[in-house]
């Protein structure tokens, strides 16, 4: 398991930014912008890679109609994990037919 660590950088009523170090921050950034555009709670979602030798970058969401960007993370966050746990189920399944 790779592992991520983050920070908040910014955090406003309908704005947060994060900074995610270590690991493998595109994949987990790709799917997590992409579950997050499809959400009606949120306006915009995205991020942007450092060019530092420390491998870093930058994820942003802005959130509308009250939703805080903090629960609308945590909600997708959750789902990434439905989808593995579903994943990780039926591959097991397809190896043992």
């Amino acid at each position: 398991m790779i592992k991520v660590r983050l920070s908040i950088e910014t955090q406003e009523e309908d704005f947060l930014r994060l900074k995610l170090e270590e690991g493998d921050p595109h994949t987990l950034n790709n799917l997590l912008r992409s579950l997050l555009l499809e959400s009606d709670k949120v306006r915009m979602a995205g991020y942007t890679k450092t060019r530092t030798f420390k491998e870093q970058s930058m994820f942003q969401i802005r959130t509308s109609n009250g939703a805080k960007p903090i629960d609308v993370l945590i909600e997708k966050c959750k789902e990434i994990q439905q989808i593995s746990d579903e994943f990780v189920e039926k591959f097991e399944n397809a190896l043992d037919n």
